[in-house]
């Protein structure tokens, strides 16, 4: 084969899969269609999770991005307001805080940055693998077939073919190329109809105006606060501009389309009537329509086996909540040690036959068995988010379906006489606005006030949710027990560690299927000065790559991917950790404690260290 594992696609999930897979020793490539990496901002919140999962297994990944992040009192908050400068604000909400500190669940905190920047960051995670590691990316390579072999072939599993016509083989294909997914279209995997929701068109306006931020950081007149997100109604406009960097001027704009596509010049000015002025120096880098919708594939893996999907191109829904990347993030990182486990079972001849061969394809299909539950939830959510944002637009006077309804019975006029039509509802619809803009009307007032009280009782559109981001649990899985019940995280008194208030609550618990909880464990080694703090949540990543250092291909070790083991560096520690997860109160806990000697790389093991396994269990 060329490579064992091709991915099409080197967005933020095609290349986080890549870094793994290379960190694991596969020999894995990726294609890219685009010629360059993107400059447009699409998503950019990277959540806590997402974040564990960066820290632990890429060496100063987490660092960068919080370097390249802007500081959180610029994005904490979201803004509902008539125009971003010179208009009125309605209510600003802080986001962040939903009870309770991120630090005491977990050793990660969410970040806000933009798409292009997180790509970039793991373009160079994947170039500081060694020399040629940069060529494994190979943009301008645009997949139009595929050949799916079948098992015992002599060839490899896959041969892809490009627009160019050149070909590559590989013993795995994932697909991690977007929404519009030709690898999912050639491998024949639809999506779920039950599952497929419209909602909304959309134009989606990449702009920059540093002088814009430095109004809005400065608190120029009426200047709307620093924040992420602001929902901006006014009579020329409805819009949602998303602050990607506000320092640095770095803005997207959505604006709802009905009833076709309007031009970028009325795009333009729909930004220019969010901000409330034309900033000299304001600058519209692309225009491009979007539909807002919820799709998920029936599964994640073709008929015969060796082509998967992950990301958006297994699953997409609305950004509100941005679910969409990090979700892709965690799919990647549930996919690479099962590939790399699989690629590993068939170089040593397990996977041509019998049980071996059996097992290794329950592993793949588990991908799709725990992944594909969660999607669902995230879309579910997301879906639940959206009408949030819709009920606040109520609040003030405004109804989307009443567009919607102005959009169908306009859709029998001819295109021209369809635009000026739904032109002329816009205005219609957007009339209540005009009680909005000054403080004394009374309508206006008793609607800002409606969308403030809204808002309070938790009716905004949330940013953090933590017991979605730390607590998903595996209920059908690689290693979930069949008859496994619910985590009882208050199971044998004390009190969890939590974060998060009412339905959103996450508490710290320990079961198979369930991410590992947070306790910090002090690290030492023979001088005084080597020292390290690290936190259980980083060790499963770390103890896979000790054991490749070790060269372990036993099944224990294959299994030491599931996210309850653990690896200690001194025999002591054993003891350090028992009583630091015992302060949590557990249901069951079954943890692999293993000591290694001396001669390791950071936290992990080395190659000369050795492993003795115990056991401790509460």
């Amino acid at each position: 084969a060329d490579a064992a594992v091709a991915i099409v696609g080197a967005g933020p999930v095609g290349l986080y899969l890549l870094a793994l897979l290379r960190r694991a020793g596969v020999d894995a490539v990726a294609l890219e269609r685009r010629r360059a990496p993107t400059a447009h901002p699409q998503a950019h919140f990277i959540n806590t999770r997402s974040m564990e999962l960066l820290r632990a297994t890429l060496p100063g990944a987490a660092p960068a991005l919080a370097a390249a992040a802007p500081p959180v009192e610029e994005w904490r908050q979201f803004a509902w307001g008539s125009r971003m400068l010179g208009g009125r604000t309605f209510a600003v909400a802080d986001m962040i805080d939903v009870g309770g500190t991120v630090s005491a669940v977990s050793p990660t905190a969410p970040l806000h940055l933009a798409q292009h920047k997180f790509e970039r960051l793991l373009l160079d995670a994947v170039a500081g693998g060694g020399a040629g590691e940069a060529d494994r990316v190979r943009f301008g390579q645009e997949v139009v077939a595929i050949e799916e072999g079948q098992d015992g072939d002599d060839g490899a599993g896959v041969v892809l073919r490009t627009a160019a016509g050149s070909s590559l083989r590989a013993r795995y294909v994932v697909g991690c190329d977007g929404a519009h997914s030709a690898v999912r279209r050639l491998a024949g995997v639809a999506f779920d109809p039950s599952l497929s929701v419209d909602y909304q068109a959309l134009l989606n306006v990449h702009f920059t105006s540093r002088e814009l931020g430095e109004a809005i950081l400065a608190g120029d007149g009426d200047a709307m606060p620093p924040g992420m997100l602001y929902f901006l109604y006014n009579p020329s406009t409805v819009a949602v501009v998303v602050a990607h960097d506000v320092g640095r001027g770095e803005w997207v704009c959505q604006i709802p389309s009905f009833g076709g596509a309007a031009d970028e010049a009325e795009a333009v000015d729909a930004v220019v009537q969010a901000i409330g002025r034309r900033p000299a120096d304001l600058e519209v880098h692309s225009v491009r329509p979007w539909m807002m919708s919820t799709r998920i594939a029936k599964t994640y893996q073709s008929t015969r086996g060796r082509v998967l999907l992950a990301g958006d191109a297994a699953h997409h829904f609305p950004p509100a909540g941005g679910f969409g990347m990090n979700t892709g993030i965690q799919d990647a990182y549930n996919l690479a040690w099962k590939l790399t486990t699989a690629l590993n079972a068939e170089a040593g001849g397990e996977g041509e036959g019998g049980a071996a061969c059996d097992h290794l394809k329950a592993l793949l299909a588990s991908y799709t068995s725990e992944r594909q539950p969660v999607a669902i939830e995230a879309a579910a959510l997301s879906d639940k988010n959206y009408e949030k944002t819709l009920d606040c637009a109520r609040s003030l006077g405004l109804d989307i379906r009443l567009a919607k309804i102005a959009e169908g019975i306009s859709g029998v006029l001819p295109p021209d006489a369809q635009a000026r039509a739904m032109k002329a509802a816009m205005r219609v619809g957007l009339l209540p606005t005009h009680a909005l803009l000054e403080k004394g009307n009374y309508y206006g007032d008793a609607c800002v006030a409606a969308l403030n009280q809204r808002i309070k009782k938790g009716g905004g559109l949330p940013l953090i949710f933590p017991k979605y981001e730390l607590g998903t649990r595996y209920r059908r899985g690689a290693f979930s027990p069949k008859d496994a019940a619910a985590p009882t995280p208050t199971a044998g008194g004390g009190a969890a560690a939590s974060w998060g208030h009412g339905d959103m609550e996450f508490r710290s618990a320990v079961e198979v299927g369930c991410r590992m909880p947070h306790a910090v464990l002090r690290l030492e080694g023979k001088a005084a000065k080597d020292v390290a703090c690290v936190s259980t949540v980083d060790l499963p990543a770390q103890l896979q790559a000790s054991y490749r250092a070790l060269n372990h291909p036993d099944e224990d070790c294959m299994l030491t991917a599931a996210p309850w083991a653990v690896l200690l560096h001194t025999e002591d520690a054993s003891e350090a950790l028992a009583q630091a997860i015992g302060e949590l109160p557990l249901q069951r806990t079954n943890l692999a404690l293993f000591a290694t000697a001396a001669g390791h790389d950071g936290p992990v093991g080395g190659k000369s260290a050795r492993c003795a396994r115990a056991s401790h269990r509460r």
